[in-house]
């Protein structure tokens, strides 16, 4: 049995500073038939990501030794920290305790940190608070912070999506509602 480390990765930001695309971008470092995702992913103008669209489509994660990645998308409507205790929540919560059992990263995105459930953020080994602003007058870069489960700044960093994007030929629907039903 090999040794399991897996990670939550949050992503916050106002909206329009690209988190979901950061997240589509970090996928690229997994295996394109082990990424489950509630937005569809395209590399190469194929669909990669396996699509979550219902809260039960969670259980589809199950262990595998090739760990899964796993994308939530607007967990403020998802798994909002104001509906703690509904049954959704708690369906949500499973999926964050049961991480490591299911060889699972989780890179989850939400507007501001408190929207996400408290355990999401609280099991988060890294954090990523993105920003982005005009270069010119229609052009857009990025900026994010890196921040440590214990709120630390590690790293700061500028970047270009849009180049990665040409880059990788990786994409996503920028207009997906990312609602997982319950």
């Amino acid at each position: 049995m090999p040794i399991i480390q897996n990670k939550i990765i949050s992503i916050v930001g106002f909206p329009g500073s690209w988190k979901t695309f950061l997240a589509t971008f970090l996928a690229l470092w997994y295996p394109k038939d082990r990424i489950f995702a509630n937005i569809d992913i395209f590399h190469e103008w194929k669909r990669i990501s396996k699509r979550i669209h219902d809260i039960d489509d969670l259980d589809l994660v199950t262990y595998d030794d090739r760990k899964w990645l796993l994308i939530l998308d607007e967990m403020g409507i998802n798994a909002n920290s104001r509906r703690s205790m509904t049954d959704a929540n708690l369906k949500f919560w499973e999926t964050a305790m049961l991480w490591r059992k299911k060889n699972v990263d989780i890179l989850n995105c939400a507007q501001l940190n408190g929207m996400a459930d408290k355990y999401f953020r609280d099991l988060s080994t890294y954090t990523f608070e993105m920003d982005s602003y005009f270069e010119s007058a229609n052009y857009l870069m990025f900026k994010a912070k890196i921040l440590n489960r214990a709120g630390r700044i590690i790293k700061s960093m500028k970047f270009d999506l849009f180049q990665l994007e040409k880059l990788a030929w990786l994409t996503y629907n920028t207009l997906e509602s990312s609602r997982i039903q319950k």
